[in-house]
This record gives structure tokens, sequence and C-alpha cells, in this order.
């Protein structure tokens, strides 16, 4: 009876597995964030690697590849210039990114 118990836990798992791998047979991470830092004079890091912003698709683009579903976190601090944080969302629009998050750095209270 144990025996039965076992391989059908064994059975169950084993399906679990295979439909966690994707099409070229490689395991898939279920979901992934990447974090982009822009500075107020324009430097950009994709997950602290820098990254200029015609690099970005490609980078950001392997990124996704390796996951599902993926959220892009963009940090940046109020003296950065807006059209800069318009370009990168455009960016992951164009590459279907799933989430698109803004993250500002918080004003210290007195």
């Amino acid at each position: 009876m144990a025996r039965l118990v076992l391989f059908f836990i064994f059975a169950a798992a084993s399906r679990v597995y295979a439909q966690a791998r994707d099409a070229s047979g490689a395991a898939a991470i279920a979901h992934r964030s990447a974090k982009v830092l822009i500075d107020k004079a324009g430097a950009m890091e994709l997950n602290r690697q820098l990254v200029s912003m015609a690099k970005l698709p490609t980078v950001l683009a392997r990124e996704k590849e390796m996951t599902r579903s993926l959220t892009l976190i963009i940090r940046t601090d109020k003296k950065t210039r807006h059209g800069l944080v318009l370009e990168v969302m455009e960016v992951a629009k164009r590459l279907d990114v799933d989430k698109v998050v803004l993250a500002t750095e918080e004003e210290e209270r007195i």
C-alpha cells in the first residue's frame, strides 16, 4: 500500500515538473523581477549592471526569456528626467513585460 502511495506522489510530482518546463526543454522560472535604476544624470543600471538606452532592449529581452512572467521595477529619484523614464517604459511595453512598477526615493521626514 505504501509503495502505491509513493508511486502516485512520484507520478504527480513528475507531471508538475514536466509542465514547468518550457518548449525548449529548459526549466522556466515562474516569476522574476528586474530592477532598473536611473539617476539624475541619466545613468542607468539593470540588475546592478550599467546599461545604455541603446542596449536596454537587448538586455531586457534576455531577462524576459528566462521567465514566464517579468515585473520591471523602475527606481528613480525626483530629479530624474521624466522622458527617460517614459523611454524605459516604452521598451518594456514593446517587449511585453508583464508588469511595470515605478519606485521613487522617500523624502526625509523631520
